[in-house]
């Protein structure tokens, strides 16, 4: 009969100093979690107080009465929460969101992609020195260009328009243009090798097939991409004020309630109903984020 071996967790492997290395990490992960489940425990309890309770209660005591219409009247109240020439109810924002979300995260994606197989598959004069000034304006601080940034926008007649979005996302400099370089690089050549004997040329090979290699790459920098764009609201109200997202209309009403006043606990029930869709994703692709990804199809 055969014995069942015990898997050893990852503290078993270790070394005495390791061991305590690793449980003050954790010890600083799970505070930092405290922190953050925290005030969203406050948020969430405050919630479900009526206006008046709200502000004659602390912050950390539970509502005399749980007032469930709040959730229902957040959609009702938040339809003011538009910026700019145009206002927008709650459901033209949550689209709005969706759209600008999904178009940037899929450009921002795929742009690093095609500059990285260029890295990655072709050699051509300067190649080196094209990536080192490539590398170095990464470090480049860029927060005094706002000005400039504006005025270009206002020239070309991007301002308050769809296209600022579809357009400025194709940013070929970020980071993950090494990453994607690095995937090509070690993809083995017997793919291209047999392609090209089936009668593919270049951009088909990269098509069907490398590009499917890396797609696990690709839905990482996209999920990861959603996440920011989703709670973007600056961009919104500097370059695109009439198409705001949910962001954008939430912090708008938040100032507008400390301004004048106003009803916090259904301001963050919408807050919370705009973070369910980020915490969807995450639960759906947490694997995909955290796991290793093995590439292969070779056969030996």
């Amino acid at each position: 009969m055969f014995r069942k071996v015990k898997e050893k967790n990852i503290l078993t492997q270790r070394a005495g100093i390791e061991k305590v290395i690793f449980g003050v990490f954790f010890a600083i992960v799970c505070i930092q979690v405290v922190t953050f489940l925290i005030p969203l425990f406050f948020m969430v309890t405050n919630s479900f107080k009526s206006s008046m309770d709200f502000l004659r209660s602390k912050l950390w005591e539970f509502p005399d009465k749980w007032i469930f219409e709040n959730w229902k009247e957040a959609f009702l109240s938040l339809t003011s929460g538009g910026t700019g020439t145009k206002k927008a109810s709650f459901v033209v924002m949550v689209w709005n969101s969706l759209w600008q979300t999904c178009a940037r995260a899929t450009i921002l994606a795929l742009t690093p992609m095609l500059v990285g197989y260029v890295y990655a598959r072709y050699d051509f004069y300067g190649k080196k020195t094209v990536m080192a000034v490539h590398l170095f304006t990464l470090t480049l601080p860029l927060f005094g260009s706002g000005g400039a940034y504006m005025r270009f926008i206002r020239g070309i007649n991007l301002w308050d328009s769809p296209l600022y979005f579809l357009l400025t996302s194709w940013n070929g400099r970020s980071p993950g243009v090494f990453i994607y370089s690095a995937a090509f690089a070690g993809l083995s050549h017997a793919y291209k090798e047999a392609a090209e004997l089936d009668g593919a040329n270049r951009f088909k090979i990269f098509l069907s097939i490398e590009a499917r290699m890396v797609a696990p790459i690709f839905w990482t920098f996209f999920i990861n991409n959603t996440f920011g764009l989703w709670n973007d609201y600056i961009n919104i109200l500097l370059y695109n004020p009439s198409y705001p997202n949910l962001a954008a209309g939430l912090y708008t009403l938040g100032v507008q309630i400390d301004k004048a006043g106003g009803n916090r606990p259904r301001y963050w029930c919408g807050l919370i109903i705009a973070s369910i869709p980020p915490l969807v994703l995450f639960g759906f692709s947490s694997d995909l984020i955290f796991k290793n990804m093995a590439l292969g199809g070779l056969k030996g």
